[in-house]
Formats: structure tokens, C-alpha cells, sequence
């Protein structure tokens, strides 16, 4: 439950940032997983060069839609919880399919309501499902090719406008 305060945190607070600042503060800056990539897949990185594919904006569109998708999940099936009418899930899922058989250890043990429980288990999830995807790609080829299509900095990348001129 505490890893998943801290992944509210991770996906709300770069956004304030963007609208404060108007800057990928939390990309240059903040982003645990960005300096988790660099500092720790970096080490052990095979540096092989991408497929386009992993570069262009076709991934990046995947990669938010992906996270709408589970966004949306996660609020409709935390309001559920809320109302009674589905049970918490209390473990964690990789994507949204498949659970995981790991227990996770609480370092914090807090009295509250069960749906802010699957609330978190839920966010963590994401989290979870990005960092593994992220870390395969950065050993495989850069430690931070999943920065390059991260919702996070796809959304708060202003899009360079094309030369307009006639050559």
C-alpha cells in the first residue's frame, strides 16, 4: 500500500509540475524511474540500437492509450469497490490480465477503507507492469527507451510544428 501512494504520486505530481512550470521537470529531475534505468539497467545494458518502432510516435499513442485504458479500469473498478458491488483486489496484476503470485510487504501497515486498498494495489499494478516492460527494453537496447515513449513525457512534450515552407 505505501509503493502505491508513492505511484499516485508519480503519475499525478509530474503533471502539476508540467502546469506550473511548463517544463518536463519530473523527466529531467524527479523521475525514480528514470534514474532507476540509467543508474541500474545502464549497468548492465546491452546498448543495442532500437527498431524504429520503439521510437516513433505510433508507440507513444500505444503507450497512452494503454494507460487511459488502465486509468479508466482503475477508477471504474475502485468506485465498484467503493459501492459494494466488487470485490478488492488486493495483489498485484501484470497489464491488467494476469495476477501476480507475490505477496508484497507492507512497510506500513494503515487502517483504511478496503477500496483505497485496491485503489492501490491497482496503480501499483501500472507501475509495476511499466518498470518490468521498461527494464526488458533498457537491457535489451538503452537503459531509457521507455523514457522516450512514457506517458508522462508524451504528454508533456509540446509537439514541434512542421516546416510549413514549399522547397
Amino acid at each position: 500500500m505505501t509503493f502505491s501512494i508513492l505511484g499516485i504520486f508519480c503519475m499525478v505530481f509530474p503533471f502539476v509540475l508540467y502546469a506550473k512550470y511548463k517544463e518536463r521537470i519530473w523527466c529531467k529531475y524527479i523521475c525514480p524511474r528514470a534514474g532507476f534505468f540509467q543508474k541500474v539497467i545502464g549497468k548492465i545494458s546491452l546498448n543495442i540500437k532500437p527498431p524504429k518502432f520503439f521510437t516513433g510516435e505510433t508507440m507513444k499513442q500505444i503507450t497512452i492509450n494503454y494507460f487511459i485504458v488502465n486509468i479508466l479500469f482503475i477508477i471504474f473498478s475502485t468506485v465498484m469497490v467503493y459501492l459494494g458491488k466488487l470485490a478488492p483486489m488486493i495483489y498485484l496484476r501484470f497489464f491488467i490480465a494476469f495476477k501476480i503470485p507475490i505477496t508484497i510487504p507492507q512497510l506500513l501497515v494503515l487502517d483504511l477503507p478496503v477500496f483505497l486498498y485496491h485503489l492501490g494495489f491497482r496503480v501499483y499494478s501500472v507501475m509495476f507492469t511499466s518498470i518490468v516492460i521498461g527494464s526488458i527494453l533498457g537491457i535489451i537496447f538503452k537503459p531509457r527507451l521507455w523514457c522516450g515513449f512514457c506517458p508522462v513525457r508524451s504528454l508533456t512534450t509540446k509537439k514541434k510544428k512542421g516546416n510549413s515552407s514549399n522547397r
